[in-house]
């Protein structure tokens, strides 16, 4: 085994050692409800001052504000009235500079302080405030009718038009000379007794009346003089439903459909090689009803779940999937990202080509790139880049950045090819200088014998990633 190979599965080896154990973060049912823009409910969509201030209203300022946090948002937007995805979105906030197209992307620069929100937008439900008030009402109209029937039952239709006539003219909704109420009166009990009993009930629904039902219930219901009227129609929370038929359940200050809340999320974080070493490797061994008095009428709501993940495994991909029980037996996917957790580095590794002439380099257009225009395993060199600063290696840099490299050969004995250059360009473009110290054979003194005497020779060519290198070398 060449030293080359020896060196990259022992550095293999304690790279993924030191990146610990995978990890499976779970995040269960939304937390409550958060105010957003009608523009994010319709579009689904964030900018950066959106992501933060969703962050601080769900995780906190101070979770946001930590050292080197970066938070995984996904937005889904629900039909209407249905569990079925409307549109879905993920975005990545970091609280350092950030930019929207990094805000669209899925690249974390190796923090370990990460966290997750998901915002289900259109979901449906009512304030906890609105359906008490719905439970009170439908509490007292129920003790309203029984007042109302203990109240008139055995009275005439004259009697039940002549009370009707008494208490608007009782309240000053009516100012009427005696001829002028017999006269209403006549009129009156002509109607059948349930319209006069149906224009009875606002009387007993009036703030001015409520004593009167709470005496009614007191006396029907049994219950104690001193209570309250807010004991004696105490809400029965077991017993309401939405406007759209669904059993509602208590969400922070809401009330909410039921279907709604049946969410998880599943956040798996998987070590991995530092990119470098997995493709020197690669080079190396390649091969909506109406409402009625029994339902709650709801609107619209905004839910948010989530929490914080601490990270052990950098670098590491992260893949976060998202799911909502329904009738069925098997959870149903909402939606699913892969986060790419790596960070920067002072150090890469990439291919050195020596060239002879410009004439061995040809342009790509696809890849926007320099290339040779033929590869031979024989004549590359493996390149350790020394870089002045932190900087990530995975994408492309526009900047001229200065390398230091180091080099040895591939094939065969890695050690009698060895380089020392400096390169300059972008990571994608890059030509390199410097001096190759070469192991060569000589004829020795004695028949047939041979000497190796290092010799040195100024050499250039292009120093390029690692991925370029195997795409050429690997077989049709």
């Amino acid at each position: 085994m060449s030293i080359l190979k020896a060196f990259a599965i022992s550095f293999s080896f304690a790279a993924i050692v030191a990146t610990g154990q995978d990890q499976v973060f779970r995040f269960g049912p939304p937390k409550g409800t958060v105010e957003v823009s009608p523009e994010i409910v319709k579009t689904a969509d964030l900018r950066l001052s959106d992501a933060e201030k969703l962050i601080d209203q769900t995780l906190g300022s101070a979770v946001r504000s930590s050292k080197d946090f970066y938070c995984i948002i996904h937005v889904l937007r629900w039909k209407d009235n249905a569990v079925e995805v409307d549109k879905e979105k993920w975005f990545l906030y970091h609280n350092a500079r950030w930019s929207d197209l990094q805000l669209a992307g899925n690249r974390i620069f190796g923090s370990r302080n990460l966290g997750l929100v998901y915002l289900h937008l259109n979901a449906r439900g009512a304030s906890t405030e609105d359906v008490r008030n719905f439970l009170e009402q439908r509490q007292l109209r129920h003790l309203v009718d029984r007042a109302i029937e203990t109240d008139v039952t055995g009275l005439s239709q004259e009697l039940l038009a002549r009370k009707l006539v008494e208490i608007r003219v009782a309240r000053g909704e009516l100012v009427l000379t005696a001829q002028q109420r017999d006269e209403l009166i006549g009129t009156l009990e002509k109607q059948p007794a349930d319209s006069i009993l149906e224009r009875l009930r606002p009387f007993y629904e009036t703030a001015e009346r409520k004593a009167s039902a709470r005496d009614w219930a007191l006396r029907l219901n049994n219950v104690a003089e001193g209570a309250r009227l807010q004991e004696v129609i105490a809400p029965d929370w077991g017993d309401v439903n939405s406007s759209n038929g669904k059993s509602l359940s208590r969400t922070g200050g809401f009330q909410i459909e039921t279907q709604y809340l049946n969410v998880s999320y599943r956040a798996e974080v998987s070590a991995k090689l530092p990119h470098m070493l997995k493709d020197l490797a690669d080079l190396i061994f390649s091969g909506q009803a109406q409402a009625t008095d029994e339902s709650v009428k709801v609107q619209p709501v905004s839910l948010w779940g989530g929490g914080v993940m601490s990270v052990s495994s950098v670098p590491s991909d992260i893949k976060v999937e998202g799911s909502i029980q329904t009738s069925g037996a098997q959870p149903v996917a909402i939606g699913t990202k892969t986060y790419d957790n790596e960070g920067k580095y002072f150090w890469d590794v990439s291919a050195g080509i020596p060239l002879k002439s410009v004439k061995e380099t040809t342009f790509e257009s696809t890849s926007q790139t320099l290339a040779a225009r033929e590869i031979s395993r024989q004549s590359l060199y493996a390149m350790l880049n020394v870089l002045p600063m932190k900087v990530d290696t995975k994408s492309k840099r526009m900047g001229i950045t200065p390398v230091l490299l180091v080099g040895i050969g591939v094939a065969n004995r890695p050690l009698d090819r060895v380089i020392f250059a400096g390169g300059l360009g972008i990571n994608q473009i890059q030509v390199f200088a410097g001096t190759a110290y070469t192991n060569k054979q000589f004829p020795g003194t004695a028949p047939g014998a041979t000497v190796t005497a290092r010799r040195t020779n100024l050499v250039f060519g292009l120093n390029i990633p690692l991925r370029q290198v195997l795409q050429k070398l690997r077989p049709e």
